[in-house]
């Protein structure tokens, strides 16, 4: 409780102390080695609490039997507000189930301190099912992410990931193909899928795409143990509050960064360390799937920001419609407020 009081003061203090750009080596000196580790998240209701970043000596996968602690929720055209809950090798709940192992299926990760209500999925599923007839599969894993200490968590998410693996790997016996396969993931949720791809036996997903993928937990990381380029056939991310919340450094085939990929997002409070801007990027991507409402993108040829680059326009769109056709860097700009698309294409 006196983390709690002592970080609520800061919040408050910080108002009148810092700048626009809210980022760790600025915070930092404000907290002392009792209180610097907590920072606010929003959680599966988008409200604001406090969690610990602390690393503590149980940051490392904890040995948890997943069996039953990750749930799978399925949405078609026909059940489009009403799951239906799939089974990692229960075939009767998938052929009693609207699942069509001929359409193309897109799986949606949460984050941190979510679950399947949450935006993170609830709004790309619903805009997906608005001009689609596919599968959307809500992976569900709140009984783990749900815990005050994130560290712990962010070490849980290969064996999450090589669940999730498994449950494609059951899907694929059943019909379903690699190139219908569209893994989404916000924050640890990129990671999640990244180690769902890794675990796969043969082949590759169609595409795999990380939204503000979890920096925290990951900085040190390497290439084969975090969200990386060569997880899928196309890979995207979008960057939101790169270097805070999310990487900043380009981790996927094409890198959208949005108003420059790092906190604060226009319209977000700076004072909530970045938990606005860290959820932007599945609001951009949710919104980007509406076909009147495109987010165009600039090639660059380094991080917009860092120092002055020639941007150009070559036709590259942020979020669902991005293909392979463009990769590398590229730099986006947003509305303040929905809608965030500064092009609404009638």
């Amino acid at each position: 409780m006196q983390y709690l009081i002592i970080a609520g003061i800061l919040i408050a203090s910080l108002a009148s102390v810092l700048g626009e750009q809210v980022t760790w080596s600025k915070i930092a000196p404000y907290f002392t080695n009792d209180n610097k580790d907590f920072v606010l998240f929003n959680n599966s209701y988008g409200e604001p609490v406090f969690v610990s970043l602390r690393v503590v000596e149980q940051s490392k996968p904890i040995n948890l039997s997943l069996e039953g602690l990750i749930k799978y929720y399925l949405y078609t055209s026909k059940n489009s507000q009403k799951f239906q809950e799939l089974w990692k090798n229960d075939k009767p709940s998938l052929t009693t189930s609207n699942f069509d192992a001929s359409k193309k299926t897109i799986f949606v990760i949460h984050g941190y301190m979510n679950n399947i209500y949450s935006d993170s999925i609830q709004s790309i599923k619903n805009n997906v099912l608005k001009q689609e007839d596919i599968n959307v599969i809500g992976v569900d894993w709140s009984l783990i992410s749900d815990h005050l200490f994130y560290h712990i968590i962010a070490a849980e998410v290969p064996g999450v990931g090589a669940h999730v693996s498994e449950f494609v790997s059951f899907l694929m016996s059943n019909g379903l193909k690699y190139k219908d396969i569209h893994m989404i993931g916000h924050s640890l949720g990129a990671h999640v899928a990244s180690f769902a791809a890794k675990n796969l036996k043969t082949g590759k997903f169609a595409r795999l795409t990380g939204l503000d993928a979890a920096l925290p937990g990951f900085e040190k990381t390497t290439h084969d143990q975090r969200l990386n380029p060569d997880d899928a056939e196309f890979v995207d991310c979008v960057h939101t509050c790169g270097g805070v919340l999310g990487f900043l450094e380009p981790l996927c085939q094409v890198d959208f960064y949005a108003n420059g990929g790092t906190n604060v997002q226009p319209g977000c409070p700076w004072a909530d360390f970045g938990s606005c801007s860290h959820g932007r990027a599945h609001e951009y991507f949710a919104e980007s799937i509406l076909k009147d409402h495109k987010f165009p993108s600039l090639s660059c040829p380094s991080l917009p920001g860092t120092t002055h680059v020639n941007c150009t326009a070559d036709g590259a769109l942020m979020g669902y419609p991005a293909t392979n056709r463009y990769l590398g860097i590229h730099y986006t700009q947003t509305n303040s407020s929905y809608p965030y698309a500064l092009v609404k294409m009638a």
